[in-house]
């Protein structure tokens, strides 16, 4: 395809002798290579021929921008200059759109997250041994996805907490402090007056039970006659 160059801009026309001109040349405008294919856009003028001075505009999608940083930069020009060559109203330096960048990655208590930052990536979030972002055991619950959103802000990323364990089970002959026992914290039972671990006068008459990270598994460990 031949498209018309810039450097053709006169022609030359004679009076001739019947007092009428040689045939006179229409000037055309400059008319530029296609449009490249544009990514990111709403509207993609791939492939449109413009004439001097003709442009158009495209505007980013959702969550792209053209500055990674600049989340308001989405609109910018395509021009057909006098010289055959299309210019665009974005700085040099950029490429068109592009994700944006939603900025530090969060990091939620109690856990391990790796992943990007830009629109679309994936972080994902790992609890701590112990941890869940409801306090349950379910592993569904130590493992989760955050992102980059269209607004420039990161979707929900909680915490994660100590697993609660479930109430501690009554004893004959025992009490043990009521309440919330979570990750690692210990229950004590305490024999009532009269009783033993052993039966004998002198046998110990505590021991206690540690909350483990799977809700249900409990270390006993006897303790001195002091408790």
């Amino acid at each position: 395809m031949l498209f018309r160059s810039a450097e053709n801009t006169e022609f030359n026309t004679e009076c001739q002798a019947d007092g009428t001109f040689t045939a006179v040349e229409q000037c055309l405008p400059i008319k530029c290579e296609p449009v490249p294919t544009q990514e990111h856009v709403t509207v993609d003028h791939g492939g449109s021929e413009l004439h001097f001075p003709q442009e158009l505009s495209a505007t980013c999608l959702a969550g792209f921008a053209l500055d990674e940083a600049e989340h308001d930069k989405t609109t910018y020009t395509i021009a057909c200059q006098s010289h055959a060559e299309l210019k665009y109203s974005y700085d040099s330096s950029s490429h068109g759109c592009m994700a944006i960048n939603c900025g530090q990655r969060p990091a939620p208590k109690n856990a391990e997250a790796e992943g990007g930052t830009l629109f679309g990536d994936a972080i994902a979030v790992t609890c701590d041994r112990g941890h869940s972002t409801t306090r349950s055991c379910a592993k569904a619950d130590a493992e989760y996805d955050f992102t980059c959103q269209a607004n420039s802000q990161f979707s929900n990323h909680p915490d994660c907490e100590r697993i609660q364990c479930p109430t501690p089970s009554n004893l004959e002959h025992a009490t043990f402090a009521q309440g919330e026992y979570l990750y690692q914290d210990n229950v004590i039972y305490s024999a009532v007056e009269g009783y033993t671990l052993t039966g004998r006068a002198d046998g110990l008459r505590s021991f206690q039970i540690t909350c483990q990270a799977d809700c249900t598994d409990r270390k006993s460990t006897r303790l001195n006659s002091s408790h």
